[in-house]
């Protein structure tokens, strides 16, 4: 077994390799607990520099990297450090790499190599962005037309919301009523002995449950006939009416389409 601890982490890779050819550059990381980045910058500058190359997903050495290997690191590999320093001078294992490189490829070659391997290294990792990016594209999508639903939905209810308000103040102003259409028991508790003066006056009408406004019933009856269809259309007040016209026979359903008022 070699003992790789006195060794620089590029000496100690190369060691590995040709031990382990094939290894990737996560196996490399796992191995000397590097970080990816480290070995992926480490991987890149003996590549370029020709000792090792790439074969499917990992690397193994070249020619010239086997030849440094075995001539210059494992001869000075020993059990002891102690007889490492006294049979084998210090050897710089990265000015030792730099001096050869340079003998084989310039500067400007080693740069352009670095950037084709790193784009390889990174497309893989590129794609999975890429995929996420369009599944949250998606997502917003979905989120935009169901905002967009609900923006169309609170403005229809605020319309029949104001609908509403706008006639119920109309016939406030005018009704002598709290409101013009109103529960006859309730109707006696807010206004007692008035409401029977009201009512001799004509000011309003008694119709089964409830006391209406003559106004507010005289501008409703002027709507009939009225569809079946068109019910969804009238305010809650007038629905109120219309049970209570129906109840007392004022109003019937003719051939199941139309309501009538009774002659």
């Amino acid at each position: 077994m070699i003992v790789l601890s006195s060794k620089t982490l590029t000496a100690r890779i190369l060691l590995y390799l040709s031990d382990n050819p094939g290894a990737t550059i996560k196996n490399l990381s796992t191995t000397f607990n590097v970080s990816l980045k480290t070995i992926r910058n480490i991987i890149y500058r003996l590549k370029n520099n020709g000792f090792i190359e790439k074969t499917g997903n990992g690397y193994i050495l070249t020619t010239k990297g086997e030849w440094f290997v075995n001539n210059i690191l494992k001869k000075r590999i020993d059990v002891s450090k102690e007889t490492i320093r006294e049979k084998t001078p210090i050897v710089n294992v990265e000015e030792s790499i730099h001096e050869t490189s340079n003998k084989v490829e310039t500067e400007s070659s080693i740069k352009e190599k670095e950037s084709i391997e790193d784009s390889f290294e990174r497309s893989s990792d590129i794609n999975v962005l890429m995929n996420r990016l369009e599944q949250v594209e998606k997502e917003l999508e979905y989120l935009r037309n169901m905002l967009n639903k609900l923006v169309r939905e609170l403005n229809f209810l605020k319309k029949n919301i104001e609908d509403l308000s706008r006639i119920t103040i109309k016939y406030e102003e005018k009704s002598i009523l709290p409101r013009p259409v109103m529960n006859i028991r309730e109707a006696i508790s807010m206004l007692g002995s008035q409401l029977d003066r009201f009512r001799i006056e004509g000011r309003v009408l008694f119709i089964g449950s409830i006391v209406v406004d003559r106004e507010f019933y005289e501008n409703f009856v002027k709507k009939f006939p009225i569809d079946i269809s068109e019910i969804g259309k009238l305010s809650e007040l007038e629905k109120i009416l219309l049970d209570e016209m129906i109840k007392d026979a004022r109003v019937i359903i003719h051939s199941g389409k139309q309501y009538r008022l009774v002659s």
